[in-house]
Parts: C-alpha cells; sequence; structure tokens
C-alpha cells in the first residue's frame, strides 16, 4: 500500500511538473507572436517613412542605441543622401516579411527582428534588409542594408 501511494505521488508530481511546463512554453509562444507582430508593423510603419524621401531625421529618431555607437551621424546622412540620388523617392513599398527572436548575448535578452522588404524606387528597385531591437519596451532601427543594381551602376570602368 505504501509503495502505490508513493508512485502515486510521483505520477501526480510528474503530472503537475508538466503541466506547469507546458503553461510555461504556451506563454513563450505567445509573447513570441506578439513581438512577430510588432516587430513587423514598426518596420511596415518605420520603413517606408525613411525611404519614401530618404530622410535622416527619421533615422535618427528610430535608431537604436547600438546604431548611435557604430555609426557617426556623418556616414548616415552620406549614405542616405547617395540612396536619395541613385535609388529617388519610393514609388511602392512591399512591405516587410520575417520574424523576430529572442536572443541572448554578454550584456543580456533582446527582442530582435530580421527582416526583408523590396522598394520600387523612381530609378530603380532595391532589397531591403532590416534588423530592429527591442529597447526600454519600444522597437528601434538596429541595421538597414540597401541592395539595388542602381547603387552600382556606373561603378565599374569609372575614371
Amino acid at each position: 500500500m505504501k509503495k502505490q501511494a508513493t508512485a502515486l505521488l510521483g505520477v501526480f508530481i510528474s503530472a503537475v511538473l508538466l503541466t506547469g511546463c507546458s503553461v510555461k512554453n504556451i506563454g513563450v509562444y505567445r509573447e513570441a507572436i506578439s513581438m512577430d507582430q510588432q516587430s513587423k508593423a514598426y518596420v511596415d510603419q518605420v520603413i517606408p517613412k525613411l525611404v519614401q524621401a530618404w530622410k535622416p531625421a527619421v533615422l535618427f529618431q528610430e535608431e537604436s542605441d547600438s546604431l548611435v555607437r557604430t555609426t557617426p551621424p556623418e556616414k548616415i546622412n552620406a549614405m542616405l543622401q547617395h540612396f536619395a540620388q541613385k535609388l529617388g523617392p519610393l514609388k511602392q513599398y512591399e512591405g516587410a516579411s520575417g520574424q523576430a527572436r529572442l536572443m541572448a548575448f554578454k550584456t543580456g535578452h533582446y527582442w530582435i527582428g530580421s527582416y526583408h522588404a523590396t522598394g520600387i524606387f523612381e530609378k530603380g528597385d532595391a532589397d531591403l534588409i532590416i534588423k530592429v531591437i527591442q529597447e526600454n519596451n519600444q522597437w528601434k532601427l538596429l541595421f538597414l542594408q540597401v541592395n539595388s543594381e542602381a547603387l552600382t551602376q556606373n561603378l565599374i570602368g569609372q575614371s
């Protein structure tokens, strides 16, 4: 009888632990879905404003602490001016695809969203690679890469 009670208690404790783990996993899953939705909405709101006319003010307002530390304002201004000259204004934004993930670094855990979007500009199409990070419960731009044939024209054979 005592062995049966001990075995039954063991089964009960295992069931409670498994249920607790399942509930925790559901919470993490819901948070991940929420972070995906929030970060994508942020990207689809900010990127068109930024690339519409390649406005540095938009980028400076939305840049992450990491971007501030690693890229001087003069370099940002020069890059955006180059993009404006070579691509022109945005004609159509195709929307972003990607996802947010919880990443662990030495400095802590951060939600980082990685996205790809396509923009149709006056002088050519461009693929946009975007990374965003959640800082102080706000999404901020961490990284922007612009790939376009319009950016490389006239580079080969230029004197």
